[in-house]
């Protein structure tokens, strides 16, 4: 399976859910836009995080419900939200 990667700036819906224990919270993409038209998230396969200066990125590899897979990514300094790669079918 071969990807594109993109890196343009999208629209999420997120929240953020408590961690079973001790204080804190994970966040958690639930949709996102992009090209006009939304995309509901089915699955996140994976996610990790990178450190860039003071911030980091939270990267999320998804699954939609048309079965296809997108990596998403929140910056914690910038607040926004980069549909990074999208996985050809």
């Amino acid at each position: 399976m071969t990807y594109e990667s993109l890196n343009e700036p999208i629209g999420v819906a997120a929240v953020f859910r408590p961690v079973e224990k001790g204080p804190g919270a994970t966040l958690h993409p639930l949709s996102f836009q992009w090209q006009a038209r939304a995309y509901r998230v089915d699955r996140v396969t994976y996610s990790w995080r990178v450190r860039e200066g003071a911030g980091w990125w939270h990267h999320f590899t998804v699954t939609t419900r048309d079965g296809n897979t997108y990596e998403l990514a929140f910056h914690t300094e910038s607040l926004c939200w980069q549909l990074t790669k999208v996985w050809l079918p």
